[in-house]
């Protein structure tokens, strides 16, 4: 029923994001029923069919709505993000799931009205029920996905617990400056008091950098950056016939994206750590420590990305240096190969 009522509506309105698409969502879905099942092995008991169910319909309406404006004068898309005041995008894609459950409601009651021998006499009774809960109880995981941004000094001393080397930091100080100072995205309304369902849907949002490769980190990072700043591939396609103030913010924009992916990569791991060292109820499982344990190992490519990243950020930076992008050739070659990845 998701995937057709909801992600067929995603498919027809978000087919002209590059991200945000019904790509996107389906991800978040598969990843969030993974971290279920990781748990459902160790611990069978702690994932209910009702909670399989509020994760679903989390998943799939987490990003009904991708309101955005458009500036004209910074070329980037400003996302309506919140849940203040009702207007913002998380809020109305909690209030667009209750619509899809209602509409499930409306069609399973038709249909046992006609079909009354398919349909048990407790069964509505029980539907109703249970679409009840799963209208409140999705507020909590999609509220969850409210992303938060913002420059802060990453903690050496944690990264160092989970294995980085004064090698590595030598490396990060080169982007980052002694301070370390990178980009954190957080999800300010995930605590130690969630659920497992909003665990499982935050991490199946935001952490999933720890869960690919990094063709496909790099893959996703290339298509956000391009969802974001609408005019990139108008720029790209029109290379030849670029102003110059143009092909600089171009080759700019790519390049300060790539250098943030860093210690985007590294911020996330360090907030996966957090997340399942504090959560409350996964720790209280008496297989936490099995599960955190295979937690781990399937979110386990956070510093392979985040030092592949900065690989990458240093090739680009001599094979495409600003001196050589006055070349309209070379740029465009640099716009083909690394903002599309059409090499």
């Amino acid at each position: 029923f998701f995937r057709n009522e909801i992600g067929g509506q995603i498919e027809r309105e978000h087919s002209d994001k590059q991200f945000h698409n019904i790509s996107h969502t389906e991800s978040v879905d598969v990843h969030a029923s993974d971290i279920f099942s990781i748990i459902r092995k160790h611990e069978p008991g702690a994932v209910t069919p009702e909670m399989e169910m509020i994760r679903t319909a989390s998943a799939w309406g987490h990003d009904f709505v991708i309101d955005s404006n458009k500036n004209e004068d910074t070329n980037r898309l400003e996302r309506k993000i919140g849940w203040e005041e009702k207007e913002g995008n998380e809020w109305k894609s909690f209030k667009m799931t209750q619509e899809a459950l209602k509409t499930f409601w409306i069609a399973e009651h038709n249909r046992c009205k006609n079909s009354e021998e398919e349909c048990a006499s407790s069964y509505l009774g029980n539907l109703d029920k249970l679409l009840q809960t799963i209208a409140t109880e999705i507020e909590e995981p999609i509220k969850a996905t409210i992303p938060h941004f913002e420059l802060a000094s990453m903690p050496e001393d944690t990264l160092r617990k989970y294995g980085v080397s004064d090698a590595d930091f030598d490396n990060y100080k080169q982007f980052y400056g002694k301070e370390l100072i990178a980009l954190k995205v957080t999800q300010f309304n995930i605590s130690e008091d969630s659920s497992l369902t909003t665990l499982a849907i935050a991490f199946g949002d935001l952490s999933q950098v720890g869960r690919f490769s990094f063709k496909q980190f790099l893959e996703n990072g290339n298509k956000e950056f391009r969802e974001l700043n609408f005019k990139i591939d108008e720029q790209g396609e029109n290379i030849e016939t670029l102003p110059d103030t143009e092909v600089s913010e171009l080759y700019s924009r790519y390049m300060d994206w790539s250098k943030t992916q860093v210690g985007f990569a590294l911020w996330q791991w360090v907030r996966f750590e957090e997340l399942i060292e504090n959560n409350i109820e996964l720790n209280n499982l008496a297989s936490a420590e099995e599960i955190k344990s295979e937690l781990r190992e399937s979110y386990s490519h956070f510093k392979e990305n985040a030092d592949k990243s900065a690989e990458r950020h240093e090739k680009l930076q001599v094979d495409y240096s600003a001196d050589r992008m006055k070349n309209r050739d070379k740029l465009r070659e640099f716009y083909i190969e690394e903002v599309l990845l059409a090499a």
